[in-house]
């Protein structure tokens, strides 16, 4: 897994210093902490994250590995150039986020947005706010979307489905907000 993040985080840099915006589609979560890495690298701080996911993913490791796809939100909040005061994750459900997941995302400042909220208020203002918390300067965020947010009747091809999530109606305008 570190040899593949090292890869992961070259191969962004060299698309970076070509001029090009990077976009990375498919793999595990896990993937998006390496990402982050070499976009903050290059970006600087403060940066912010906007991550779409019905898991928390705040694990300090599963099964030993730091580097998991139960753990790139705690990993990104590590990286210096990232505020995790700018880290917001929309669509949050389900029975598999730990329960110690809630206060850490607390206690790191991390904005979570609960379905339920998403559903009260609208994709429209919810995504309008996260974008306000992540670059209140203007900067742009890094975006995340875990499969798993959208509700598996509208993309069942993931490892955790979690019925209850994002419709696609709701992940396209969360996206393009």
């Amino acid at each position: 897994t570190p040899e593949s993040y090292a890869r992961l985080e070259r191969r962004i840099a060299a698309i970076q210093d070509a001029g090009a915006v990077p976009f990375m589609l498919g793999g595990d979560h896990g993937v998006t902490y390496p990402a982050v890495r070499a976009v903050a690298a290059k970006v600087g701080g403060p940066l912010g994250v906007i991550v779409f996911d019905t898991h928390l993913d705040l694990s300090e490791a599963l099964n030993g590995d730091r580097l998991t796809r139960a753990s790139p939100v705690k990993r990104i909040c590590e990286i210096p150039e990232v505020d995790s005061g700018r880290v917001v994750i929309i669509g949050a459900k389900g029975p598999r986020n730990l329960p110690e997941w809630t206060p850490l995302s607390r206690d790191l400042g991390i904005r979570v947005f609960p379905i339920a909220e998403v559903e009260a208020r609208g994709m429209d203002a919810v995504a309008a706010e996260a974008l306000t918390i992540a670059a209140p300067d203007g900067r742009a965020p890094y975006i995340s979307v875990d499969i798993d947010s959208v509700d598996p009747a509208y993309a069942p091809g993931t490892n955790s489905p979690e019925p209850g999530g994002l419709t696609s109606r709701e992940i396209i305008t969360g996206v393009r907000t």
